[in-house]
């Protein structure tokens, strides 16, 4: 057993060797491949946090200029729905105004037909009670005056009760 703690000096310089040497063609070999490997995944992985980083930001963005457009959207629907309302209302009182000038006018032009059918009215009692004078002042006389004396008479008289009844009436 003691053989087996001992140190041989031969075999420690072999030993020694053979690790430097497989230190060195491990390093070599299979080192290099593995490190570059690890190098190409963290620059695979920093490039994706960028990317992720670049997405997120660029999310942000288009989120804001959303919120800006909904914004600008909303507030152009206020406007355009006051605008309504407000053209609405003007277009209801050009309405109303319209509807109360034709009414004024059909109230105007019904005074003037009523006017006209009264004088009409009017004119017609009067030549019916200018033939009546006539017939009761011929049988009245017993003598027949000219037909336009008996109207001319009877006329004045219509005229002077007309002028006196439109009197009392003011």
């Amino acid at each position: 057993m003691d053989k087996l703690l001992s140190i041989s000096p031969g075999l420690a310089i072999w030993t020694v060797v053979s690790f430097l040497a497989f230190f060195f063609l491990l390093r070599k070999i299979a080192w290099g491949p593995v490190l570059q490997a690890l190098e190409r995944r963290e620059k695979r992985i920093f490039d994706a946090i960028e990317a992720a980083e670049r997405a997120k930001e660029e999310t942000a963005r288009v989120l804001e200029q959303q919120a800006e457009a909904l914004t600008r959207a909303r507030e152009e629907a206020r406007r355009i729905v006051a605008e309504a309302a407000a053209e609405a209302g003007a277009r209801g009182e050009e309405i109303l105004a319209g509807s109360q000038r034709e009414a004024e006018r059909l109230l105007e032009r019904a005074r003037v037909e009523i006017r006209s059918e009264e004088a009409q009215a009017v004119d017609r009692v009067r030549r019916e009670a200018v033939d009546l004078a006539l017939e009761a002042a011929a049988k009245l006389i017993g003598r027949a005056m000219s037909e336009a004396d008996h109207r001319r008479h009877v006329e004045e008289f219509v005229a002077e009760a007309t002028r006196s009844a439109d009197g009392k009436r003011s």
